[in-house]
């Protein structure tokens, strides 16, 4: 968009860059220790998250209990890796020898818009009108975007209210214009006169 005529303070919303651990079972390995993926998912929920207790009840307030590893037993990969797993023999078994952990960038903020996800492209249009803008920079994404499956463009802002007063006045013009003709028609009692009437319009127009 920057290369489009007009386009000032182009910004692209940042998606990606916060930083995530990745957890995935190894199915054959569990099954190894006869340790089912329901259990493993529970240490990850005890030692990543938090597990609910019970509730405290202080005068009209309620507070849920919760319980966690410590910082130091979850706060990098090799420390969740060392959380132990209790197989069918009653033998700890490492989480790290159950799953696959590592680390990886994912987005800081999931944003929706109508239950689908988004990212927003904003900018400002300065020296030319927003309509001839808008078609100019769709052309540009259609000769140098290929859209995945499932993903499209959608121009919002001013544009959008542009396009949205355009479709109510298609509407209401016509409306106000056959009124207008009924009352003239009420007027003169004629439809040749209420014609001439409108008819007069569009030159006076010109004027």
């Amino acid at each position: 968009m920057r290369s489009v005529p007009g386009a000032k303070d182009v910004y692209p919303e940042q998606i990606s860059g916060a930083p995530y651990i990745d957890i995935k079972i190894n199915r054959t390995a569990a099954a190894r220790y006869g340790i089912d993926e329901r259990m493993i998912n529970d240490a990850i929920e005890k030692g990543v998250g938090e597990t609910n207790l019970s509730v405290t009840i202080e005068g009209r307030r309620r507070f849920p209990i919760r319980v966690r590893y410590a910082p130091q037993f979850r706060g990098s990969p090799q420390a969740l890796g060392r959380i132990p797993v209790m197989s069918a023999a009653g033998a700890p078994i490492p989480l790290s020898q159950l799953t696959e952990i590592t680390e990886v960038q994912g987005p800081t903020m999931i944003s929706s818009e109508n239950g689908l996800l988004r990212g927003t492209v904003l900018l400002n249009v300065r020296g030319r009108d927003v309509g001839s803008f808008v078609e100019e920079g769709k052309n540009v994404i259609a000769r140098q975007i290929q859209m995945p499956a499932g993903y499209y463009v959608e121009w919002s802002g001013e544009y959008e209210n542009q396009q949205r007063a355009r479709s109510r006045l298609l509407l209401v013009v016509p409306m106000v214009l056959i009124v207008i003709f009924a009352l003239l028609y009420i007027t003169y009692h004629s439809a040749l006169e209420a014609a001439h009437v409108l008819l007069a319009v569009p030159f006076a127009l010109t004027g």
